[in-house]
């Protein structure tokens, strides 16, 4: 049985991507998965043997101390093809393609122009770390086994010749069978899943609220940086709002039950402008109607579909509009949901993706299981 191992000192032992999709798919194909993660001892997944490091307390502990840990574990596991996800892991991926190991590198986004926006980093500095990530990801491209890309503009990026494009796009079942009520008789609510910061749209999230008629916002997640809740709850729309915490994936559907619409107003960022938030399918996915910003790629997405409507990221007025559009009209708001749950049934779902991740395995690992679609290679 093929050994793989999935690494990271970003994410924790309860991200969607790395563990409820790639790392759990591949345990049910029939492979050996490990999974060296940020966790307390302990914690598990069914099928997954979770490796747990400490967690690092800043980000430069995590850079430097987390990797040498994460290389550590790496090395002593000895599994058969490596999967990484976080740009300061390309030279633990690079040390161990240099001892004979597969490799890949899993990029969730495109990380040199997110240094470009960072807050936490000096304007002065942010040039600099983008140019440096961009070198590293150069010598991933170069000499690592294959690249696996969240989004086609990431896909873009990368010349290496097995680069494949592994889309975001919810589990089927998960959340299409979200047990709410007719809309009418829901909460005049919409919900917001996903890491809490600035960059997503949170203060213009929370402005909007007061000019809503009274609907609430449920928001479920932590918050990044952690002091950004006591900021939030100093603006006048916070008497309108419900924090949910970091929920389970049980409580994340129970939370969606609940509300009218989901919201999804990053602002345009240059990471954010063609990213594909997991957040949108997953509202969609649930049968919310989506209130998404107001960028091309997205139009094209929930546009086509016709399961939402967009506003101003920037403008609280404009969120505001958006949302009562949708919590005052619940038949129209349900049947907008319908048409995103049918687009996620026929189109967007994880059962198109992971046999495509599971096909590039058996190209670098020979064949264990049959892929069941061919993969769609990004150009």
């Amino acid at each position: 049985m093929s050994h793989v191992c999935h690494l990271t000192t970003v994410h924790g032992p309860s991200d969607v991507r790395i563990v409820y999709k790639e790392c759990a798919s591949v345990a049910a194909a029939g492979y050996r998965v490990s999974l060296v993660v940020p966790a307390a001892p302990g914690e598990a997944f069914p099928g997954i043997h979770i490796v747990p490091i400490v967690k690092p307390t800043t980000r430069l502990a995590r850079m430097f101390g987390g990797a040498a840990r994460c290389l550590r574990e790496a090395k002593r596991l000895d599994a058969d093809l490596y999967q990484f996800h976080d740009p300061e892991l390309i030279r633990v991926g690079l040390a161990l393609r240099r001892s004979g190991k597969k490799v890949l590198y899993d990029v969730h986004e495109s990380h040199a122009e997110s240094r470009l926006d960072r807050a936490y980093l000096p304007v002065w500095l942010r040039p600099a770390m983008a140019s440096q990530v961009r070198r590293a990801e150069r010598k991933a491209d170069r000499y690592l086994d294959g690249i696996v890309a969240a989004t086609p503009k990431i896909a873009r990026a990368f010349c290496n010749p097995r680069t494949v494009l592994v889309q975001n796009y919810p589990k089927l079942g998960e959340l299409d069978s979200v047990a709410g009520g007719p809309f009418a008789e829901r909460e005049r609510a919409v919900v917001f899943v996903g890491g809490i910061s600035e960059a997503r749209g949170c203060h213009q999230m929370v402005e909007a609220m007061p000019k809503t008629g009274g609907a609430r916002l449920l928001l479920a997640g932590s918050f990044s940086p952690p002091a950004l809740r006591e900021r939030l709850s100093a603006l006048p729309g916070w008497s309108q709002v419900e924090t949910l915490g970091q929920i389970g994936r049980a409580e994340v559907a129970l939370a969606m039950s609940r509300a009218r619409a989901g919201i999804v107003v990053f602002l345009p960022l240059r990471n954010h402008v063609e990213s594909q938030p997991n957040k949108l399918f997953e509202y969609m996915a649930a049968g919310l109607p989506v209130i998404a910003s107001d960028f091309p790629y997205w139009r094209q997405i929930v546009g086509e579909v016709g399961c939402g409507i967009h506003a101003d990221p920037n403008d609280p007025d404009s969120i505001a509009a958006a949302v009562r559009a949708l919590v005052d009209d619940p038949i129209r708001a349900q049947e907008m949901g319908m048409l995103g749950q049918q687009a996620v049934r026929e189109r967007f779902h994880w059962d198109t993706q992971a046999p495509v991740l599971l096909e590039l395995y058996a190209e670098l690992l020979g064949p264990l299981v049959a892929a069941t679609t061919a993969s769609p290679r990004a150009t």
